[in-house]
C-alpha cells in the first residue's frame, strides 16, 4: 500500500479494525474452509 493509504510505522483506527474484526472473520470463515478468491484450480483433462 503506498503510505499515505497506510502508513505501517502509526497505528491507526482502520488497521486496528482490520486486523481485529476483518482478518478473524476471513481465517474463519474462507481459509479453514478451503475457499481461494484470488487463484482458480486448473481443470484436469479426462
Amino acid at each position: 500500500f503506498p503510505t499515505w493509504v497506510n502508513d505501517g510505522t502509526k497505528a491507526t483506527r482502520a488497521a486496528w479494525w482490520l486486523k481485529a474484526k476483518q482478518l478473524p472473520m476471513l481465517y474463519w470463515q474462507v481459509m479453514l474452509k478451503g475457499h481461494e478468491w484470488l487463484a482458480k484450480p486448473k481443470k484436469l483433462s479426462q
